[in-house]
């Protein structure tokens, strides 16, 4: 079969091939007949003409045998020429006219998508030629609809092609994209559409039904795409939240997350989702976790309630039982929306509240929908200053990553009450090394001069009685020294007296750790020089020799 085939097309080929030789002598021929004077365009009978042997040796079959071209000429044979190199030397020809070819701009920019890869550079040429600012021309709009078309072309190439040049036109293509939006399948190409009218931002508002709708594809690209579109509109997709809410129900993790991530660009006017972003604080995609937290943060200050509700909480049951009665009770999915593919909002809150069970049972994390609460309500600052008793109570928590993320939070929403502030001084003797550390940076930021307070008193005085403790004990004794600075100088002088070897020791630690801070102990570390333990002087030495450089 294959040799028959090759039979078949050997004298065809060689047909061809011969064709294209004489063409090319042709060309050849006329070519250098012509002088190089004649290139610049002259006005005949009303027209202006182009007289080129490049033009000429491939248009000849299509002139009959005419030498001359005018800019109505190459448009037709540009849209209408069957071979390729008609129509690229037709582009050619266009575009050494200038500023006179600025009719044959929506020719030029249909060609920019044609199959052939040739003919479409020699488009994108003449384009830049005929106006460098072609894509607000006027006449560009008369071609968006073909470029609209060649985006659902079998073409790769061409479908690239179409995307490019549309974005490069942006605002002006807005109505065609938004028309390609309501007909047909959620294809590859609707999401290229989706991704356009991401990129031209705000001014897409008149999309915002459609993608709406496109939230509720069966295509998970169009889903993603239609909310990231609709995250680039910012507070304008309000009419969408709705959608979006019914979204995070997403079985798959990047849909989840392209619709918590919307729902953070649309911000405040986003408050009704806060009752289903909640369970995904315990999502089992960190990127999901992340991006329920940024949208509750910009929702801002209407969240803290629900935040300290979920850190309040202690039992699972509880907290399911109070998820599910706050989406029943909510008022806004009771308002009809007919734009929103959502036929019954309350039956899919309900279901979706089912998916989010799963997703916090499946963790079994309660604790980790707590933390991510804490941060939450740290990253809101001063604004979530009422969730402070209950970000205190935390404190004690058994979980040391519940403890952690309260200290964080108390930290960055200061003031707080001096209750508080003793809580938090508590935390400079935990067993964690992070958490001492995040608490002395806590304490910093809510008061710089947190150690001198009477409340510190009563800490400082029982770190002294672990200072002789050996092991860990004493380490953390000494840091918690350390963090609480000048205001601990008094009591460690006092403890370089003990009868403890330990407790000197570790007192000239934390002085030395504290450098210039304790300059008042230099009298008590000299004669500490003379201690009887040689362990007790070399530290004390120490402390001495980093009191003075720091003082430097």
């Amino acid at each position: 079969m294959l040799n028959w085939w090759r039979r078949l097309w050997r004298p065809r080929h060689s047909k061809m091939q011969r064709q294209d030789a004489a063409s090319e002598r042709q060309g050849r021929r006329v070519e250098s007949a012509v002088p190089s004077e004649a290139q610049s365009p002259v006005l005949v009978r009303g027209k202006l003409w182009k007289n080129t042997s490049e033009i000429r040796w491939e248009l000849a079959p299509e002139q009959e045998g005419s030498d001359e071209s005018s800019v109505d000429d190459l448009i037709k044979r540009l849209g209408r020429a069957e071979r390729a190199g008609v129509r690229r030397a037709a582009a050619v020809g266009l575009g050494q006219f200038g500023q006179a070819a600025i009719p044959a701009i929506s020719a030029l920019v249909s060609s920019a998508v044609d199959v052939d890869a040739t003919v479409r550079e020699a488009a994108l040429n003449a384009l830049q030629a005929v106006d460098p600012a072609w894509p607000e021309n006027a006449e560009t709009r008369k071609a968006i609809p073909s470029l609209v078309a060649a985006m659902e072309s079998w073409s790769p190439d061409v479908s690239k092609a179409a995307f490019r040049l549309l974005n490069s036109i942006g605002l002006t293509a807005l109505p065609d994209l938004v028309d390609a939006l309501s007909s047909g399948e959620d294809t590859i190409d609707k999401v290229n559409v989706m991704r356009l009218l991401a990129r031209i931002g705000p001014s897409a508002v008149s999309a915002v039904p459609r993608l709406t709708r496109a939230l509720g594809s069966q295509f998970l690209q169009a889903r993603i795409a239609a909310a990231e579109a609709l995250a680039n509109t910012g507070p304008l997709a309000e009419p969408a939240v709705p959608a979006l809410v019914a979204g995070l129900g997403d079985p798959f993790a990047n849909g989840r997350q392209a619709m918590a991530a919307c729902l953070a660009r649309v911000g405040a006017a986003a408050e009704p989702a806060v009752p289903a972003l909640l369970p995904l604080l315990a999502d089992r995609d960190g990127k999901v976790r992340e991006a329920a937290a940024a949208a509750l943060e910009q929702i801002g200050p209407m969240a803290v309630p629900a935040l300290i509700k979920i850190v309040q909480t202690r039992d699972m049951q509880r907290l399911k039982a109070w998820i599910e009665s706050t989406m029943q009770v909510s008022q806004w999915h009771t308002q009809a929306q007919p734009d929103i593919i959502v036929s019954e909002p309350l039956e899919a809150l309900r279901n979706l509240s089912w998916a989010a069970y799963d997703i916090l049972e499946e963790r079994a994390s309660l604790e980790a929908a707590q933390e991510a609460a804490l941060r939450v309500l740290g990253n809101l600052g001063p604004t979530a200053s009422a969730a402070v008793p209950t970000i205190a109570q935390a404190l004690v928590d058994p979980s040391p990553g519940i403890q952690l993320a309260a200290v964080h939070a108390l930290g960055q929403i200061r003031p707080v009450a001096k209750s508080i502030l003793r809580n938090l001084s508590q935390m400079l003797v935990s067993n964690d090394d992070s958490i001492r550390e995040a608490a002395a940076k806590a304490l910093g930021n809510i008061d710089r001069n947190w150690a001198s307070d009477p409340v510190v008193a009563d800490l400082t005085t029982a770190l002294a009685k672990q200072l002789g403790s050996a092991g860990r004990l004493g380490k953390i004794a000494v840091h918690a020294f350390t963090a609480i600075g000048d205001a601990a100088v008094p009591v460690l002088i006092d403890a370089l007296g003990l009868e403890d070897r330990l407790a000197r020791e570790s007192a000239a630690i934390a002085l030395g750790q504290i450098g210039a801070g304790a300059r008042a102990a230099i009298p008590a570390l000299t004669r500490a020089l003379q201690d009887s333990s040689r362990r007790v002087q070399d530290e004390a030495a120490n402390a001495l020799a980093r009191i003075h450089d720091h003082a430097a």
